[in-house]
């Protein structure tokens, strides 16, 4: 059994090591220390406040370097696409500020845009992919050299490539944009009618930009819609020139799973000054009949493009023929009979 003097000796260390304790910090202790956090403080703020001034610094330089970069695009592809008519496909959810930048890369190289369409929600949603399915097997009458064996993923992005590919008199044509934009299970909405036939398609996928490689089970996009487009842009791309376009630089984006496919031609970083310079050189490429895969993404050939001109004559629209006057009535006969092929005159 302990004896009791021994809890008592041990309760008095305990609280004499207390008091000696905070008589020392209270007293001699208490500026060294005090001073000691406060240069630990100060010192941080220091290095804070350089990493900012640094950062700035960075950024600044990055700004500057993007603008020289966009300024040497333009006079590179300055009359690449002059006369080349160009579409442009966004995906649902794609963002507006590259859409527009693209718009902006292309006609600066000199193509014309002929229209623009933006693919639906439903296009990709499950809940549609009964309708997709019915819809896709009654388009043969409407889509030319439908793919073999396609997909109803892949029947579908015929069906948007004949819509922006051809003439806008074209009497399938229409009837597809009818079908395609029903109220009731609508698959595309046209933000620019086409107005001539386009010579080469544009696809901007919806990819979020990433700063770092996402692992794919957390994916940003799922793999039905991943799947989805890549089929869509597999028919465009296997119907005349095609480029994909994103601001993704992961492999499991939509734009790493197209470029997987080697469909067509790619372009990462869209949302860059990079991207602007790309978009047209690999434009440029296919209608050389070349696939690029260009941007800083996994599988790309190169970080930026080469040049090489696209540019067609103008087209000159035809002479209008002068109307030729009709043909006079031919005199009546004599008893007012009409001569033979000739009607008679009027009240005999």
């Amino acid at each position: 059994m302990v004896d009791f003097r021994y809890h008592l000796v041990s309760l008095v260390s305990v609280f004499l090591a207390l008091a000696i304790g905070v008589i020392l910090g209270a007293g001699p202790l208490q500026n060294s220390i005090a001073h000691g956090l406060t240069g630990q403080v100060d010192s941080l703020r220091e290095s804070r406040d350089k990493m900012r001034v640094e950062l700035d610094q960075r950024g600044a330089q990055l700004d500057a370097a993007s603008t020289a970069l966009l300024g040497a695009g333009e006079q590179l592809n300055a009359g690449t696409l002059t006369n080349r008519r160009v579409a442009i496909v966004a995906a649902a959810g794609a963002d507006g500020a590259i859409v527009e930048k693209t718009r902006q890369s292309l006609t600066a190289a000199g193509a014309r845009i002929t229209g623009e369409i933006t693919l639906a929600p439903a296009f990709t949603d499950t809940e549609y992919a009964t309708y997709r399915s019915t819809l896709s097997g009654n388009l043969g009458s409407y889509v030319k050299d439908l793919p073999a064996g396609g997909s109803a993923d892949a029947i579908l992005g015929a069906a948007v490539d004949t819509v922006v590919r051809s003439a806008p008199e074209d009497a399938g044509a229409t009837t597809l944009i009818t079908l395609l934009t029903s109220p009731e299970n609508k698959l595309i909405d046209v933000a620019v009618a086409p107005s001539e036939a386009a010579e080469v398609v544009v696809f901007i996928t919806s990819d979020p930009a990433e700063t770092a490689p996402v692992p794919a089970d957390k994916a940003t996009t799922s793999p039905h819609i991943t799947d989805t487009y890549q089929a869509a842009f597999a028919a465009i791309a296997g119907r005349g020139p095609a480029v994909a376009v994103g601001a993704g630089t992961d492999g499991n984006s939509v734009l790493g799973a197209v470029r997987s496919a080697k469909n067509g031609s790619t372009v990462d970083s869209a949302q860059t000054a990079l991207g602007d310079v790309n978009i047209p050189m690999a434009a440029a490429a296919e209608l050389h009949e070349r696939h690029v895969h260009l941007g800083v993404a996994p599988g790309a050939d190169s970080a930026i493009g080469e040049r090489q001109s696209a540019s067609a004559p103008a087209q000159t629209a035809p002479a209008p023929q002068p109307e030729q006057a009709p043909a006079p009535a031919p005199a009546p006969a004599e008893g007012g009979q009409a001569p033979e092929g000739g009607q008679a005159p009027a009240g005999q």
